[in-house]
């Protein structure tokens, strides 16, 4: 079981936590063509998304139920038709156990404790690129800062 960052940002006049909020929803995560990673992403690892600039936030925590797999053409249309959401991915990931939490947690009061940002006056290029893999201990501390449930069963 691997930890992954899931990073959304804001597409067009669509916010990120629009984004994101949709995608929980529909239960899937989109991935691109390039997203770094993407072919490690196996069913059983955990998630915590991130919701970028302005907000820069973590919002929730989800489990995989799939490897990325590639979105059919119909999946597409109703992505970007029905849900609105105006850049649609090639890949997908399917997701269970989905928790949104009530109030984000501002990412800066967390970066201090994360272990895989070197530069913390510079973090925010650590949370670039769609997926980043991180440790259980730093899994652990974003949960944990979020005051959110699961944050000790690590």
């Amino acid at each position: 079981m691997k930890n992954w960052i899931f990073i959304v940002k804001a597409q067009g006049n669509v916010e990120a936590k629009t984004i994101y909020a949709t995608l929980m929803k529909e239960g899937e995560w989109g991935l691109g063509e390039k997203t770094p990673r993407r072919t490690r992403i196996e069913p059983d690892d955990r998630v915590v998304f991130y919701l970028g600039s302005p907000m820069m936030q973590f919002a929730g925590t989800a489990r995989t139920t799939s490897k990325a797999i590639p979105r059919s053409a119909e999946q597409k249309r109703h992505l970007r038709e029905e849900v609105k959401i105006p850049d649609v991915s090639d890949y997908m990931v399917s997701l269970s156990d989905i928790e949104t939490w009530i109030v984000p947690k501002d990412a800066k009061t967390i970066v201090p404790s994360l272990e895989f940002i070197g530069k913390k006056d510079a973090w925010g290029v650590y949370l670039q690129g769609g997926v980043r893999e991180v440790s259980d201990a730093d899994y652990a501390r974003i949960v944990a800062a979020a005051g959110a449930p699961g944050a000790a069963g690590v």
